[in-house]
């Protein structure tokens, strides 16, 4: 049985934030101060909510979520990226992509998702994935102590999120919408993958993080080929292949998007 312990259902608590994100993200950034945030949030309502504690509960997911170093300033990835004068679509991608690092969308997104995406399924009901949930038990036996309303909230603000990110359209009944994720983002994964020692080219392109993205391994093959040779070294000839980093860290690469 895996291991489920970090398995947790509180997407169904939490929406995904994206404007409220970027809020916070952008203040970290002006101030290198997390107490400064969360004066801005609960002294100055820079969220725009109504409750002071329906505001910390939001800062609180946040700076989980996304790392927010809260005993000062941290610059990680994210928060470089907050720092450069990058288009609002792009870090709106890395916003996702961090998101998706969530044990429980990473499993929906690259277990359930991605195949129906790529069997040619049209739409998603939340009863789709509630079905998939349930199957998974002998995996993720945690979901059996789930209630039928904990599942139901799970299931509708995961595919909540996937609208609000983009991949998905429509209401009741969600619509595969057709993606194309940036070259930053492309880049964004590879070198995560890279920094965390993951570098020869078959690892690199099979690997799951690109099914967050929807990606096959033929589609990560052609992105490859989009950036390189300016930001990555990468050569297909026949059945030999070649990826070499030309960045030391995706700090590094994050400067040059």
């Amino acid at each position: 049985m895996t291991d489920d312990s970090k398995l947790s259902a509180s997407i169904g608590r939490h929406g995904a934030y994206i404007w409220e994100t970027k809020r916070i993200l952008e203040k970290y950034v002006e101030a290198e101060s997390y107490d400064a945030v969360k004066e801005a949030v609960l002294e100055e309502n820079l969220l725009r909510k109504g409750s002071e504690r329906y505001r910390e509960d939001i800062l609180t997911e946040i700076a989980s979520r996304y790392n927010i170093d809260k005993s000062g300033y941290t610059e990680t990835p994210l928060v470089r990226a907050f720092n450069l004068p990058i288009s609002e679509s792009v870090t709106d991608w890395l916003i996702y992509y961090e998101f998706s690092q969530d044990k429980l969308v990473y499993y929906l997104t690259t277990e359930f998702l991605y195949s129906q995406f790529h069997k040619g399924t049209l739409s998603i009901k939340k009863e789709d994935v509630i079905q998939f949930l349930e199957d998974s038990t002998e995996d993720y036996s945690v979901v059996e102590s789930w209630s039928d309303n904990t599942k139901l909230s799970v299931a509708e603000h995961y595919l909540a999120a996937m609208k609000n990110f983009g991949l998905m359209e429509g209401n009741t009944t969600k619509e595969f919408q057709y993606v194309y994720p940036p070259n930053e983002l492309v880049l964004y994964v590879l070198y995560s993958l890279f920094d965390l020692g993951v570098t020869t080219s078959n690892e690199v392109i099979e690997h799951p993080d690109w099914k967050l993205l929807l990606l096959s391994p033929a589609d990560v093959q052609e992105r490859l080929q989009d950036v390189s040779p300016s930001h990555v070294q990468y050569e297909k000839r026949g059945s030999v292949e070649r990826l070499e980093p030309k960045y030391d860290s995706l700090m590094r690469c994050i400067d040059e998007f």
